[in-house]
């Protein structure tokens, strides 16, 4: 399927689920030189255009103005000099909004390559509590967190704040698998034990030769900070819309602030990022609740997900 330069509208798309390897993908796609993956890499506009959100949790302004609002905004993310064969993003929130995203993503891109990655619902749940954290937004613990979903959906809160929600995959993938004949599951599991295997196959699935991939990278990682200079020279001058940040992003092309970012977030940051530990008891509970959607889902991708329940 090889689409013109005057086609300004993707023709693949990594809809999620969130914290299970969208970011790490996407940055190895866009190395290939067939394809244009989206700067930024979830515009989150046909969730926009779908669902109400208030965006009421902390640091949810800041998401909400990075989202792509208009038809003409998101065209130009896919404007390309090269006729490319493949144009893409990566908007983790489409499958979890699936009911109301579907229909305009039918409406206005037909028949798009999807791809979704998936993972162990209970440990993409606390990736997604310890993303929070890492970024300062979250302040309770994970129980807490568990406990208060309910009301901040209710209130608004963005869709990453959903740590129960957003695992129950059974039916958003159901969904996308019905309407869409180019639909393609993966598995958090098969990227994080060979992200070339997986690269490989997409690229086959997109039907694209293969390329090399630097795998020694690291993409979004979540994870709690150490109090130390390092987190606070990345959150003080790095992260945050500085004079400083300002003024280097002034003389660099986006592909030159894209690698140098990737460089000072993994030596100030990331490296600074301490594993924390689900307790056993809550990591029982919600293998309890999400069971019967496990059982589910295997049948329906055909794939072995019984460690997930371990």
């Amino acid at each position: 399927m090889k689409y013109s330069i005057q086609n300004f509208l993707p023709n693949f798309l990594i809809i999620g689920a969130a914290k299970s390897g969208t970011t790490s993908l996407h940055a190895y796609l866009s190395e290939h030189q067939d394809i244009l993956m989206s700067t930024p890499k979830e515009p989150k506009y046909f969730s926009n255009k779908a669902i109400t959100i208030n965006f009421s949790g902390k640091g949810d302004l800041e998401v909400y103005n990075s989202i792509i609002k208009s038809k003409i905004e998101y065209k130009n993310l896919f404007k390309s000099e090269k006729d490319l064969i493949i144009k893409g993003e990566s908007s983790a929130d489409s499958l979890y909004y699936y009911k109301k995203v579907i229909p305009l993503i039918k409406k206005e891109l037909e028949e798009p390559y999807v791809l979704i990655l998936l993972r162990n619902p209970i440990e993409r749940a606390f990736s997604a509590y310890t993303h929070l954290i890492r970024d300062g937004r979250e302040i309770k613990s994970f129980e807490e967190g568990l406990q208060l979903e309910s009301e901040r959906i209710e209130w608004g809160y963005e869709f990453i704040w959903h740590y129960k929600e957003v695992g129950l995959y059974y039916n958003q993938v159901k969904s996308y698998i019905e309407n869409f004949k180019n639909c393609k599951v993966i598995l958090f599991d098969d990227l994080k034990k060979d992200s070339q295997l997986v690269v490989d196959d997409t690229c086959d699935f997109l039907k694209l030769t293969t390329i090399k991939i630097n795998k020694d990278r690291v993409y979004n990682k979540s994870g709690i900070p150490k109090r130390n200079f390092q987190t606070f020279l990345y959150n003080k001058f790095i992260k945050k819309r500085s004079l400083f940040k300002k003024i280097v992003s002034f003389f660099l092309k986006e592909t030159k602030k894209e690698q140098i970012a990737f460089i000072l977030k993994n030596q100030l940051f990331n490296k600074q990022l301490q594993k924390s530990e689900m307790k056993p008891e809550t990591k029982n509970q919600l293998i309890d609740y999400f069971k019967d959607d496990i059982l589910k889902l295997e049948k329906l991708i055909d794939k072995d997900l019984q460690h997930w329940l371990k």
